[in-house]
């Protein structure tokens, strides 16, 4: 055994502990107390961020920006952002803003994953939220070289509304000072059938969009069904889900229970949500109403998940 060798390495090992100053110690305790304060913060952010990614990414779609940038990870060949020279103008820019959103969405998560690393708590929260943040970028790659794929722009908005559910889970696990309403077992299981008809209106949007004229590109595929019928029945599974709701409130009534306020904040995102859907729909889809529309199905997801944590079962009752 080389025991000279051995003598250096810990000779150098403890010069540099011995270069790590104090103040440099309490500097780092300091940033980690400072990340960790600001957590929460960080957690509202992502959910802000996650929703307006479905906003930008319907802009794009609804500018026909779609194939703005047509190669990827490269904008054009040879170039990650847009050059003068492109055939498709003020659409490469369009496309390439809502490519660099992306980096806020990769910081924030960073800081989510750290703060989870500090605190040792949320930590399996914040990596599915590193891995679905992955997930989606890969998955905007595919949509691209699919040249918007109404299948793959579909899985990309759902990605989206699985990570914002995750994003409620986690402030939801946060607020410990949160008490959900003691309800009975069939007031409970109602409560979870209301977001699950919610996770269903989100998914046959999703083959009305990719029916319809908004397309993202005029080359763009789309699916081969009846647009029109398609929004007939995403509008009668919206009306089972207000009867549901509204069934929800009665037996909360029946059994004198409290309306918890993320119930209110869903009652008046559906309303919100119908009347744009309604109107968009007889007005013949214009670009801003079905954009707002778009931006009122995250709000709508996300109250519906907040909803999910809003009761608990009675102690005595069982699955």
């Amino acid at each position: 055994m080389n025991f000279k060798a051995l003598f250096s390495r810990s000779e150098r090992l403890n010069s540099l502990r011995l270069r790590i100053s104090p103040g440099a110690v309490t500097l780092a305790r300091r940033a980690a107390r400072l990340i960790t304060t600001y957590e929460r913060q960080a957690w509202r952010l992502f959910l802000v961020f996650q929703v307006g990614i479905v906003l930008t990414g319907g802009a794009v779609r609804l500018t026909k920006s779609g194939l703005g940038c047509p190669e990827w990870p490269d904008c054009v060949n040879g170039s990650l952002g847009p050059q003068p020279s492109q055939i498709e103008g003020v659409h490469s820019w369009i496309e390439f803003g809502n490519r660099l959103l992306t980096i806020l969405l990769v910081l924030n998560v960073a800081y989510v994953v750290i703060a989870a690393r500090i605190n040792k708590r949320h930590g399996k929260l914040a990596w599915f939220q590193l891995r679905g943040l992955i997930a989606q970028i890969v998955l905007g790659g595919i949509t691209v070289w699919t040249h918007l794929n109404p299948f793959t722009v579909a899985g990309h908005y759902l990605l989206s509304s699985i990570l914002i559910a995750g994003i409620v889970r986690a402030l939801h696990q946060m607020d410990e000072e949160y008490v959900a309403v003691n309800v009975k077992r069939e007031v409970f299981t109602l409560g979870r059938v209301v977001v699950g008809i919610t996770a269903l209106v989100l998914i046959v949007g999703t083959f009305v969009t990719g029916s319809g004229p908004h397309a993202g590109d005029d080359k763009a595929p789309r699916y081969p069904l009846d647009a029109a019928r398609l929004a007939l029945f995403h509008a009668d599974i919206v009306i089972a889900l207000v009867v549901l709701t509204i069934s929800l409130w009665l037996m909360l009534r029946v059994t004198k229970r409290p309306t918890p306020k993320a119930y209110l904040y869903f009652v008046g995102a559906i309303v919100l949500q119908g009347v744009i859907g309604y109107t968009q729909y007889f007005t013949g889809l214009p670009e801003v109403l079905v954009a707002i529309h778009l931006l009122g199905s995250a709000l709508v997801w996300t109250a519906a998940n907040f909803l999910y944590y809003s009761f608990e079962k009675e102690s005595n009752e069982t699955i």
